[in-house]
């Protein structure tokens, strides 16, 4: 029942709408909060051109043909052995002084090992937010992949270095999707497949304007291969719920094979 009230919402929501880059126009967005999404992008018209960009974001990455995504097309990162340029995005009016989610599908194109890493989502301009998988080896002494999260490096904050998260696998194939929010200029939150991994709250003083002008949306320089799909940023902190509700309603949209857009 959930997924075909979802489906009728969102249809209802297209009907008679013509400006582009209207978010009700987007099917993947749900209507409670579609009208604070700042950037989408569903690869449909290729990497460097989101279907909604109210920041006036600049996209870079590799050309290619476009992947098999999560709901039609998506972006096939580069594998270890391709070190090209890495998949970001960045604005001037990009900012973590006020709420903030960003968040992605992804899928990894291949088996991992356990000293196999890769980055998930990385904030960064002065310091970084960043969440991402570290394999077994030297670093930290880790003995087996790990989930990482840190928020490093802002003059004035307080450094987040979490190198406990526990071991973490993810089969080939199989899409999973990550989250970051930040709430009151100081209170970062990480989800994995709709989950609350960890509430980081910092010290010292809260965000800036400035202290954030970029994010990286694939493995970055570790370079483990990977497609990412339906990239996100809302300018509000989306709660666990809301995220968890997203995710439902995505994947059933994915499972009856409806359009990406209208």
């Amino acid at each position: 029942m959930f997924r075909y009230t979802y489906i009728v919402l969102l249809v209802s929501l297209t009907a008679g709408i013509q400006a582009a880059g209207d978010p009700t126009r987007c099917l993947y967005l749900p209507p409670s909060w579609s009208d604070r999404v700042i950037y989408y992008n569903s690869f449909e018209r290729g990497f460097d051109q989101p279907d909604i960009n109210l920041i006036t974001a600049r996209t870079t990455g590799e050309k290619g043909d476009g992947a098999d995504g999560f709901a039609g097309k998506g972006y096939r990162a580069a594998n270890q052995y391709e070190k090209k340029q890495v998949l970001a995005l960045s604005s001037a009016e990009l900012t973590v002084r006020k709420p903030l989610t960003v968040m992605k599908w992804f899928r990894l194109d291949a088996s991992m090992k356990e000293d196999s890493c890769f980055q998930l989502l990385n904030l960064h301009g002065r310091g970084w937010i960043s969440s991402f998988v570290r394999g077994k080896g030297e670093w930290c002494a880790l003995t087996q992949p790990t989930c990482i999260s840190q928020v490093y490096n802002f003059p004035g904050m307080s450094n987040h270095h979490n190198s406990w998260g526990g071991r973490t696998w993810f089969e080939p194939g199989t899409w999973h999707h990550v989250a970051i929010t930040v709430a009151g200029g100081s209170e970062v939150s990480i989800y994995w497949d709709g989950t609350l991994r960890e509430t980081i709250s910092l010290k010292g003083r809260k965000f800036a304007d400035g202290d954030v002008s970029a994010i990286d949306l694939d493995p970055g320089w570790l370079y483990f291969p990977m497609t990412i799909d339906e990239v996100i940023l809302a300018d509000r902190a989306l709660t666990a719920e809301e995220i968890a509700d997203y995710m439902r309603g995505a994947r059933a949209l994915r499972e009856v094979g409806f359009p990406v857009g209208s």
